[in-house]
């Protein structure tokens, strides 16, 4: 009798362990940190936020903060739709925006100098830092907005944002008949405004 009783005890035991984590235990693990694990653990975490991150999520994990709610033209993305902008203790974070009919982030703007990206890359930095990182960077003047100029690399999912005039421009561009051509770096110091991850 006693040792029905304790195999099935063992058994007992063996089986609860071999059960999986619910769902529910998952999200309270991801919740409890702000660091990339369980659900979020294959994202690019930007600060709190990742790409697909649902709106409702995004908002919790920045409880702390203010949400203010801005026209996406502003940041460079074509539409007419409004973004979050979230601001703690007075200073802007991050702006995000969905897609129309979609939940999830579709787009991160980093607006404060404490964010990094690609381990090196942040608000403030200047463009020759961003070139020495990535040498094989390009240039642009923004498509939508001309108040902006964009560095980015080729198979990497963040552009780099100046906000420049065409007497103030970063790059030096041959133009032509299409789109102006990237020559060299003309304002090596010119400093980050921005930086929007996006998948592309």
């Amino acid at each position: 009798m006693k040792i029905s009783t304790v195999f099935l005890l063992i058994l007992g035991c063996l089986t609860a362990c071999d059960e999986p984590v619910s769902e529910s235990a998952t999200h309270a693990t991801t919740n409890s940190t702000p660091t990339a694990t369980a659900a979020t653990s294959s994202k690019q975490m930007v600060d709190k936020a990742y790409l697909g991150m649902p709106i409702e999520e995004f908002k919790r994990v920045y409880k702390e903060g203010k949400f203010i709610e801005e026209p996406v033209h502003e940041y460079g993305v074509d539409g007419e739709s409004m973004g979050l902008k979230v601001v703690e203790n007075g200073e802007p974070v991050l702006f995000v925006w969905t897609f129309e009919g979609d939940d999830k982030v579709s787009g991160i703007t980093v607006l404060s100098p404490k964010v990094t990206v690609d381990s090196t890359i942040y608000v403030g930095a200047t463009a020759s830092d961003f070139f020495k990182r990535n040498p094989s960077a390009e240039f642009e003047v923004h498509m939508i907005d001309e108040r902006f100029e964009l560095g980015y690399v080729k198979g990497k999912n963040y552009t780099v944002e100046f906000l420049t005039t065409d007497s103030t421009r970063v790059g030096n561009y041959e133009y032509g008949d299409s789109q102006p051509k990237f020559l060299r770096l003309k304002r090596p110091d010119a400093k980050i405004d921005r930086i929007t991850i996006e998948n592309k």
